[in-house]
């Protein structure tokens, strides 16, 4: 969900996927790294334009970090 952070209302609602954990940020705020533990993959969302696409992941991911230059996401599951 995005709230908006002045009136605290919904803005949008993005699907992730089922079961979302472990959300991870990138350090330029462009994009949201969210793991669907249960559909094993990971979505990626483009926070700007609200896009989002799916990575497969091995099995069960639940947790994510990004790198602090942004160019890596690590993944555990």
């Amino acid at each position: 969900m995005v709230i908006d952070a002045v009136s605290g209302k919904l803005a949008k609602s993005i699907p992730a996927g089922h079961t979302a954990v472990g959300p991870a940020v990138t350090p330029d705020g462009a994009r949201l790294y969210v793991c669907n533990r249960f559909d094993n993959n990971v979505a990626v969302i483009a926070l700007k334009t609200g896009e989002v696409a799916f990575v497969p992941a091995t099995r069960e991911p639940f947790a994510a970090a990004v790198t602090p230059d942004g160019e890596s996401v690590f993944v555990a599951g």
